[in-house]
């Protein structure tokens, strides 16, 4: 063989093995996949990882990862990644070294994982996790994150104090309503139901004064026997109910009209207010 044969095979020989340590990168499995796993309660599914790689776990949509429980975690790094709690992220930091993850969720599911680095099967990059019953997913969560119950917790104080502050506001609007209705009570009250005053101070009926608001008409009388009141209708008496207060003041629930009251034969017509 000459020695430019020699030369030229060599050429190639080294050129095919830069070309094979630039596609097979050093501590690298040849092949990396993406796996969609349906796993059972029960299930412990292998996991291939490789030291310069991350994979990556990825729950179901509806569903976080509440907690993860790693063997061991000195030669691993199982990260829930934070404000998406459906991707956890393994990556393995020395050759060989095994360990378990468990991953509980908040819709109470648990996956558990066999991690391995390296090893004869392929390097799994990403695994798409799918439980056998997915009806769980359509139910509200069982579990809530710390910082979930944390706000939980704050609008639930916020909305206690709200109702104690409501609470001790309320005697007082109370108060000012009452006091403001008793300032505005002598302008909504009318004295201008006329009856005979020759009969007026005489028994049976003694009547004082007769008035009415914007609501109620008051009698205020102190008969020797308890009268009926009547009030015309079309021209037709008609029993009024009434009560009578201890001070001697008859409450009628409306605003008479011409009405009268009655003891036995003797009546006292009150005619109804002037408009």
């Amino acid at each position: 063989m000459t020695t430019k044969i020699r030369s030229m095979l060599w050429v190639a020989l080294m050129a095919g093995l830069l070309t094979q340590a630039a596609v097979t990168p050093q501590g690298s499995a040849a092949t990396e996949v993406a796996q969609t796993i349906v796993i059972h309660s029960e299930d412990i599914v292998p996991l291939h990882t490789g030291r310069n790689e991350t994979t990556l776990i990825v729950l179901p949509e509806k569903e976080k990862a509440m907690g993860v429980f790693v063997g061991d975690k000195t030669y691993w790094n199982v990260d829930v990644i934070p404000g998406a709690e459906r991707y956890i992220a393994v990556k393995p930091s020395k050759a060989g070294a095994a360990t378990d993850i468990h991953i509980v969720t908040d819709h109470n599911n648990s996956y558990t994982f066999q991690a391995t680095e390296g090893g004869s099967g392929p390097v799994a990059l990403k695994i798409f996790v799918k439980p056998v019953d997915a009806s769980s997913l359509e139910k509200p969560p069982v579990f809530v994150s710390a910082s979930v119950a944390e706000e939980l917790k704050q609008e639930l104080a916020a909305s206690e104090a709200a109702v104690k502050k409501l609470q001790a506001s309320v005697p007082t609007e109370i108060k000012a309503n009452s006091d403001l209705a008793r300032a505005e009570y002598p302008e909504k009250m009318r004295f201008d139901y006329t009856f005979s005053e020759k009969e007026r101070n005489k028994p049976p009926f003694n009547i004082e004064a007769a008035w009415h608001d914007d609501r109620f008409t008051y009698i205020r009388a102190h008969p020797t026997e308890a009268p009926a009141l009547y009030e015309l209708k079309d021209g037709k008496p008609n029993l009024v109910q009434f009560e009578l207060h201890p001070d001697g003041t008859y409450f009628i629930p409306k605003i008479l009209g011409n009405s009268y009251l009655q003891v036995g034969k003797k009546k006292l017509e009150i005619w109804q207010p002037r408009g």
